[in-house]
């Protein structure tokens, strides 16, 4: 049965790494005073510059609106009153009036490019797919966020240049830049410059779909039992009717032994310890499917474009380690000790609830998906198999 799992890549935040989102309308809110815009400069022309066909439009208070205009970065000016014209005056209090119709348009994307937290609470009346920004101070308006970066300063750092201002909105800028525009050449530089031909023979598989998996990593609090592996494989081979092959490195020829006199089936082969690394990317890339834990192998299969199903523990934070690619699922059971950081299991309170809660199920619905679309690829490229 299907446990707890959670689809975790299937956050509007993570699909927002595919590199088909398009973004026609972009909102960039800079709502304050002369100086904080001459500041902000270098972060909005980098945005005008990496989406350069989107209709840009800027939020700005009334007395930076022909400065913008002269700038000639956007394609349309907004005015908002959020702040008074001068800065030792209080605000006035929030009121979607202050907006001035901006509420009524809808963006594929806003910047909200003001670090200190205030303005963040227009966040809730601006209708977008995506937003950007600094911490909110607030869950519920981080939440509302697609990506929010932290900017606090800590004691100490007041001769840190690395926490200005124009720095800190350039890092805003590239990351969200880096979000909807991941290279594809880096993909293309892992198959091409970095993998190696594999001489080894894979016409065991007989035409069936193939699926590459490594069963381990280099920590066992990460790794999916290799019980359920063997229980996966044996699904796979006989009633998906695919063909299995195994990475990995010669640390793991005991497990590969395990497994293969477990399921003793003429479609699955083991490469463990046989291949190098650029050996082993290379077969990455015949395969139609990659299974994995958190792991080099499964970041640099998804990173090639290939077809991925990501087992994640709760060891690290899935949203900094998650692979990156235009066909991954990772799947992840939320606990409340995550992130723990823990090198060793033993070091484990809680069950190895995280890894454990995801079920077998949980896996083959994932896998299910992944094969079904693989059928159509071949079909569609007019391959044909058993």
């Amino acid at each position: 049965t299907l446990g707890i799992a959670e689809r975790w890549s299937d956050l509007a935040a993570y699909r927002a790494f595919d590199k088909k989102v398009p973004l026609e309308r972009i909102l960039l809110v800079k709502a304050d005073a002369i100086g904080d815009f001459i500041l902000s400069l270098d972060a909005m022309l980098a945005l005008r510059q990496a989406f350069p066909e989107a209709h840009l439009t800027l939020g700005c208070g009334p007395w930076n609106v022909e400065i913008a205009r002269a700038l000639d970065f956007f394609d349309e000016i907004h005015v908002v009153n959020f702040f008074e014209s001068r800065a030792d005056k209080p605000r006035p209090p929030f009121s979607v009036k202050l907006l001035n119709g901006l509420e009524k348009k809808f963006f594929d994307l806003v910047v909200d490019v003001r670090i200190d937290v205030d303005t963040r609470v227009m966040f809730p009346h601006l209708q977008a797919t995506y937003k950007c920004g600094f911490d909110a101070g607030s869950p519920e308006l981080n939440q509302m966020m697609t990506m929010w970066l932290p900017h606090g300063m800590p004691p100490g750092t007041d001769m840190n240049l690395g926490m200005h201002q124009t720095l800190l909105m350039k890092r805003l800028a590239d990351s969200v830049i880096g979000l909807f525009r991941t290279s594809p050449d880096i993909g293309r530089l892992l198959r091409e410059r970095i993998a190696q031909p594999a001489r080894v023979d894979l016409e065991f598989a007989k035409g069936r779909i193939l699926v590459a998996m490594n069963t381990s990593s280099g920590r066992l609090a990460k790794n999916w039992p290799l019980s359920r592996y063997q229980a996966l494989i044996a699904w796979l081979c006989n009633t998906m009717n695919v063909a299995v092959f195994l990475l990995g490195g010669p640390d793991q020829k005991e497990e590969s032994h395990y497994l293969l006199e477990a399921c003793r089936t003429p479609f699955l082969a083991s490469f463990v310890g046989q291949t190098t690394l650029r050996e082993s990317m290379d077969l990455l890339t015949r395969a139609d499917l990659y299974i994995g834990n958190d792991t080099g192998l499964t970041h640099m299969a998804a990173r090639m474009g290939v077809s991925s199903v990501s087992i994640f523990s709760g060891i690290d934070p899935t949203a900094m380690w998650a692979p990156v690619g235009p066909d991954v699922t990772v799947l992840r059971a939320p606990t409340a000790c995550s992130a723990c950081h823990i090198l060793q299991l033993k070091d484990c309170h809680h069950g190895h609830s995280c890894i454990l809660d995801i079920t077998q199920e949980d896996v083959r619905a994932a896998v299910r998906n992944k094969i079904i679309a693989a059928h159509r690829r071949r079909i569609t490229a007019g391959v044909t198999g058993t």
